[in-house]
């Protein structure tokens, strides 16, 4: 599935150099399939939205502030993903934005540790894998410990391999990041994944 996300993501930052208003249109056949008008029938959606915005500055420009809305519960009506287990690929969806432009994310991180008290465990841990590409704040100190013994598992995806690391393992891996920044303010943590995330060519 990963994969194809990537491939989707590539298919539609080419046609927005030629015909934007097609690769418009895919970008929002995603949010109607995150939406409740469809079901929350989006699976793979998240993944795909976050490939595609990664690999176009032309789309991103126009839609990527809509794809941290999804992990938002404002509690009224929002386009919160109430699917514990879509929602997952929701907070891996914005981490991998992250990575690919964090001008554009800067101020997601407080949405993301808001994740870290998320009601599914799992989300937790991806919140967590998620806000290793910010400069760890210690306010989630508090939540990252607790999570440090889950051993729930994590689907993760490093450009060319899908992979799991358990809840306890990214929050730890989090929390250790903390012990490098007080060398070089504002350390950003380097996961040892494939950077794809940050080196491939945004058209």
């Amino acid at each position: 599935m990963h994969r194809s996300a990537v491939a989707l993501g590539a298919t539609c930052a080419q046609l927005a150099t030629h015909t934007m208003e097609r690769a418009r249109n895919v970008v929002r056949r995603y949010m109607w399939h995150l939406s409740e008008e469809s079901g929350n029938i989006g699976w793979g959606i998240p993944e795909a939205f976050a490939e595609t915005l990664a690999a176009s500055e032309l789309l991103s420009a126009e839609f990527g502030r809509i794809l941290v809305t999804y992990i938002i519960d404002l509690g009224r009506e929002d386009n919160y993903c109430d699917n514990a287990l879509l929602r997952r690929s929701c907070y891996w969806a914005c981490g991998r934005f992250a990575a690919a432009s964090p001008l554009q994310t800067r101020m997601w991180d407080k949405w993301l540790a808001l994740g870290l008290r998320d009601t599914d465990v799992i989300c937790r841990g991806m919140a967590a894998w998620a806000l290793s590409f910010y400069p760890f704040n210690p306010a989630w100190r508090q939540d990252l410990e607790p999570l440090c013994t889950r051993t729930e598992e994590c689907l993760l995806f490093d450009g060319d391999h899908v992979y799991t690391r358990s809840v306890g393992e990214l929050a730890a891996d989090l929390l250790a990041s903390w012990d490098r920044m007080w060398v070089i303010p504002r350390y950003r943590k380097k996961l040892q994944i494939n950077w794809y995330f940050c080196d491939r060519k945004r058209v």
